[in-house]
């Protein structure tokens, strides 16, 4: 029996998913059998939770990797985008985000707040009596837009938060992570417009309006809630030991960046999963609780732009099962990002819409900054063949001075003008460098089969390269 090719096995799987959607009911709560545990049903398995993979199951077979494995050139498969963008469709159209009666229970968390507080329930909850992430209450409405989880097992001091603080310096640890500059760029303007059109920090862009000695300036709201940059508080503490790091100082030799083999070497700091205060010297983590879904409906509206665009050669793609165009979901996830001002952020700009190679541009940037670090990025770039290739093979940090020096760089006043808003600040000789270079081939887009496995007939062969 000769070994199957991805996309069919994908069709079986598919059949697996297409009868648990007819099967499973739209919500325990409502049937008999969850009568006993009514109320806590909401990880249970139900028949949209099926239809968000059978849509995500088509997509894959769909993208241009699996198309490949598949004996296909390197490009989407239109016929399985548009089984996916049906499948996402199917609902779409009957959620709750759509259709206020709609049968199917989920839609976005709305913004709220002017860092978009409860937005931030997607991924975790402070002070909430240890509320699992994924859902938000609103005026005693729950508005749940985690699709599928895991259960959460409660509780502080989770890794999640550590791992990610400034090492030595906000937490007392031998290593850290900390954003690439080249992600961070993804995070475009508060106008809907990418930074500039070579997604580098150290180039200025008049149309974006986007300034380098203002980087962090007028940027998509995303962005202040998911980065750390310079001169923003992180430290409420005035002790002795912490006073002098009480805002970031991740200039050229600030105490953020020293030392080098554990500080911060890119010139950011992941603040996604740390509200102010999340340190050793404040202790904020009390009743903190970070959980990532695995799918969220914010992410079922990005795959549904992808396949209908991709499926019928069109942004204005449109599938079977639901009314609405590439173009509209996608805007969907912008929009409900609120500026300052209240205004939605806007949608996909009109210079991107000439051509689905230049959309999809735009939806890789914005699944790049709406999942950013839910644990989707990888694989992305490898079902969009992308991940052996330049620029997505390198990681890069930035360096730069700030225009008001500190006169002791281990035991800065903060001389910066605005503490407030440490956008505002102005810094100089902005320069992005690369930090590490990855060297991925063709074969690390397949893992490896155990030699015993490969060995046992001709017809089952080897992943190939290895």
């Amino acid at each position: 029996m000769p070994r199957l090719k991805y996309q069919a096995i994908a069709d079986s799987i598919a059949k697996d998913f297409q009868k648990a959607y007819d099967l499973l009911p739209d919500d325990w709560d409502n049937t008999t059998a969850g009568q006993i545990t009514k109320g806590k049903n909401e990880l249970r398995i139900n028949k949209w939770m099926a239809m968000a993979y059978l849509g995500q199951n088509y997509l894959w077979a769909g993208s241009p990797l699996m198309n490949m494995a598949s004996g296909g050139a390197e490009e989407y498969n239109k016929e399985y985008c548009k089984k996916a963008a049906d499948a996402f469709g199917i609902l779409l159209k009957n959620c709750k985000e759509e259709d206020p009666n709609g049968a199917c229970r989920y839609r976005l968390i709305p913004w709220i707040g002017k860092k978009g507080q409860k937005y931030q329930n997607n991924w975790h909850t402070n002070g909430e009596g240890g509320r699992m992430p994924g859902t938000a209450i609103i005026n005693g409405v729950a508005y749940d837009e985690a699709i599928f989880r895991s259960p959460s097992w409660g509780g502080s001091e989770q890794s999640t938060d550590k791992e990610y603080l400034c090492a030595q310096v906000l937490q007392g640890r031998s290593w850290s992570q900390y954003p690439s500059a080249n992600y961070v760029n993804y995070f475009g303007m508060n106008n809907g417009l990418p930074i500039n059109s070579v997604n580098r920090a150290d180039v200025d862009d008049a149309t974006s309006g986007y300034n380098t000695h203002y980087p962090w300036k007028n940027r998509d709201p995303r962005f202040y809630i998911t980065i750390g940059f310079d001169a923003t508080r992180q430290v409420l503490s005035s002790t002795t030991d912490a006073k002098y790091i009480q805002y970031a100082n991740l200039y050229n030799n600030g105490n953020y960046r020293i030392p080098a083999t554990v500080a911060s070497n890119t010139g950011y700091l992941m603040q996604k999963w740390d509200s102010l205060g999340f340190n050793r010297y404040d202790n904020k983590y009390n009743t903190h609780i970070v959980h990532i879904a695995w799918i969220r409906l914010a992410d079922v509206y990005l795959m549904y732009s992808e396949a209908a665009a991709n499926g019928y050669g069109d942004v204005h793609g449109t599938s079977t099962t639901f009314p609405k165009d590439a173009l509209y979901a996608i805007n969907k996830v912008r929009n409900r990002v609120l500026l300052p001002d209240g205004t939605p952020l806007p949608g996909v700009n009109a210079m991107f819409l000439g051509s689905v190679d230049a959309f999809m541009g735009e939806v890789r940037r914005e699944r790049a900054v709406e999942l950013a670090w839910e644990g989707k990025r990888f694989d992305d770039l490898r079902r969009w063949h992308l991940l052996s290739k330049y620029p997505y093979t390198i990681k890069t940090g930035i360096k730069f001075d700030r225009d008001i020096k500190e006169v002791d760089d281990t035991k800065p006043v903060y001389n910066f003008l605005d503490k407030v808003n440490p956008e505002n600040n102005k810094i100089n000789n902005l320069q992005e460098y690369v930090v590490w270079e990855r060297f991925f081939s063709e074969k690390h887009y397949w893992l490896p089969l155990k030699r015993t496995d490969a060995s046992m007939y001709l017809e089952f062969p080897q992943n190939p390269g290895w």
